[in-house]
């Protein structure tokens, strides 16, 4: 299964991790700031339930790959949500059955991708 996780803050960096762990196939898409932080440095986990630190596949929104994805889960802070929207669909045209499976914070959220998946 070929994952793509949007965002890699808290929500999106600590389940993409998790998943990488189990070895389970996770590109991120993330924008160039946080690129060059997680190419830097990893993507860590702090956690309880233990620590790790991932090299992740990591793309940003200039740059489509061709790839397909079967699961798209989207983690972004409410602020940039609009942009998120607009950047998967630019990466879904391969899978037009593809919706993104939100793990947000914010009712704000669950209204525009609401409002967005109608037009």
């Amino acid at each position: 299964m070929n994952i793509l996780i949007v965002g890699a803050g808290a929500i999106g960096g600590y389940f993409g991790g998790r998943l990488l762990e189990i070895k389970r196939d996770v590109t991120f898409l993330v924008r160039e700031k946080r690129k060059a932080s997680l190419e830097a440095s990893g993507l860590k986990i702090v956690s309880n339930h233990g620590n790790s630190i991932q090299n992740p596949k990591l793309i940003t929104k200039n740059i489509n790959t061709g790839e397909t994805y079967d699961l798209i889960i989207l983690s972004t802070k409410s602020y940039h949500l609009e942009q998120a929207i607009k950047d998967i669909l630019l990466l879904r045209h391969a899978h037009e059955q593809n919706i993104p499976v939100p793990i947000l914070e914010t009712i704000y959220t669950k209204l525009s991708l609401y409002e967005n998946s109608r037009n």
